[in-house]
């Protein structure tokens, strides 16, 4: 032994031999490394470096496939509305050709194409597990949904409206190919933000130029008046975002760009949810006149608020919000409810605003494109 009960550990006690040639051992010819992929999920390989032989070393997801029925992942890259776009689609597990799924639009960042990813997130966010914040890919693919997830690269980090207008542009150009080609069914596609991308989809339901039947924003951005002014006007909060002051001659440019300023327009369904309390007065403008006007708008703050945080982790606190996410999807693009007994109140809720919805003038989820 040596001092701290440390000693040197020889090629003979890790049962280690020789190469035929006597010049290298196996520890030196032997690599090993993480290998996933779209559909494959992370596993540790060992490699010869001399005979190319590879042996499998760990597989921490071993059961994956065999507990879970996930859907096929295709990585997508195409010029979308003139703007070269690269993401994911996610195919519901029980795909079928010829027939019509709904599609959950996510936004924000994205796994890569080599990565394995249950949410479609991935680098440092986590990929396996349950993720943090309403991103839940496979579920979705599990339950009947495709889900598409990317982003058009060459816009990244721009001042005021033009990032978000090509964002949203480039997304809704790729779901008219996957319309076009019989895998969605225009009445039920939603939207879902993030963050920073809670403004694309408060953008894009308040100047809307495509139908989406539902949408959902998590403790986010959303282009407000009250929220830059409560923000103290923070660079990336006001006049970056809406590409004016909100002062003087500014102020037309934001009742012209401002999601909360355009709340009449609105006509989807609206789940906003709340992970952290700092962001729920500055959220508060939107949602208020949303309500006033009787829209369909549910404000949802996750259990034990005081101790949420922007990127959830708190176990309790992902499984609530997720679970409320899967819901939505599923009560508006799929006419489902889940027959749990204490989800009572939540339907009878969402009900009330399915009648706010029909109300003006069209019903989300039953399809009215014969194609």
């Amino acid at each position: 032994g040596t001092a701290a009960g440390w000693r040197a550990v020889t090629d003979k006690d890790a049962g280690c031999a020789t190469s035929n040639d006597g010049n290298a051992d196996l520890l030196a010819r032997w690599s090993v490394k993480l290998e996933q992929s779209l559909n494959e999920p992370p596993r540790f390989v060992a490699s010869d470096r001399v005979s190319g032989a590879r042996q499998l070393v760990l597989d921490p997801n071993n059961d994956l496939a065999s507990r879970y029925t996930l859907g096929r992942v295709a990585w997508i890259e195409r010029n979308a509305d003139g703007h070269p776009w690269h993401g994911r689609l996610y195919y519901p597990a029980d795909y079928q050709p010829g027939r019509r799924y709904p599609l959950v639009i996510q936004t924000h960042s994205l796994a890569g194409k080599d990565e394995f990813s249950l949410t479609s997130r991935g680098g440092v966010h986590a990929a396996l597990g349950p993720g943090g914040s309403v991103y839940i890919a496979q579920p979705l693919a599990n339950r009947g949904f495709f889900v598409l997830h990317g982003r058009a690269a060459d816009v990244m980090h721009r001042d005021g409206v033009a990032e978000v207008q090509v964002q949203i542009a480039a997304a809704e150009a790729v779901v008219e190919t996957l319309i076009a080609a019989g895998l969605v069914d225009r009445s039920r596609v939603g939207i879902m933000g993030f963050s920073a991308t809670g403004w694309e989809v408060a953008y894009a339901i308040s100047h809307p130029k495509f139908p989406y039947a539902a949408a959902l924003t998590d403790d986010n951005k959303d282009g407000g008046y009250l929220q830059a002014a409560f923000g103290n006007w923070f660079y990336g909060m006001a006049e970056q975002m809406i590409g004016a002051p909100a002062f003087g001659d500014g102020l037309k440019v934001w009742l012209e760009h401002s999601p909360a300023f355009n709340v009449h327009r609105i006509k989807t369904p609206l789940l906003m949810t709340l992970t952290s309390d700092a962001s729920m007065t500055g959220r508060w403008e939107l949602f208020s006149r949303l309500r006033y006007l009787r829209k369909p708008v549910e404000f949802y703050v996750i259990p034990d608020l005081a101790h949420g945080s922007h990127a959830l982790q708190n176990p309790t606190q992902v499984l609530a919000l997720q679970e409320r996410a899967l819901d939505w999807w599923c009560f508006w693009l799929k006419q489902e409810e889940d027959p749990a007994p204490g989800k009572v109140a939540q339907y009878a809720g969402w009900q009330v605003l399915r009648e706010r919805q029909r109300s003006q003038g069209s019903t989300p989820g039953k399809s009215r494109d014969p194609r």
